[in-house]
């Protein structure tokens, strides 16, 4: 169906970011709770444990980047202690 759209003749990236970005604007409800909390400033329409899942996602959502960046920084160091050990030394000369 995406192809006929787009009038393409195989589903390929172009087809392919096309479909889903109309997709996920078809997701957007506008005036769900979590809207009226947020954009219309209604702070009595999500309850307490709603406020607090939403405030462990966001500081999740701050903390996975700097996680990530740790384990790369380490994956980085061990590759570079490997490559070290394949270097020769430079024993008996003075």
């Amino acid at each position: 169906m995406a192809r006929a759209t787009y009038d393409r003749g195989e589903m390929d990236a172009f087809v392919l970011t096309r479909a889903l970005s109309t997709f996920e604007r078809s997701l957007i409800s506008g005036n769900s709770r979590y809207d009226q909390f947020f954009f219309q400033n209604k702070n009595n329409v999500l309850t307490d444990a709603e406020i607090r899942g939403m405030d462990f996602f966001l500081e999740i959502k701050q903390v996975v980047p700097i996680v990530t960046m740790i384990l790369i920084l380490r994956i980085i160091l061990l590759k570079i202690m490997d490559f070290m050990k394949t270097i020769p030394t430079l024993e008996g000369f003075d």
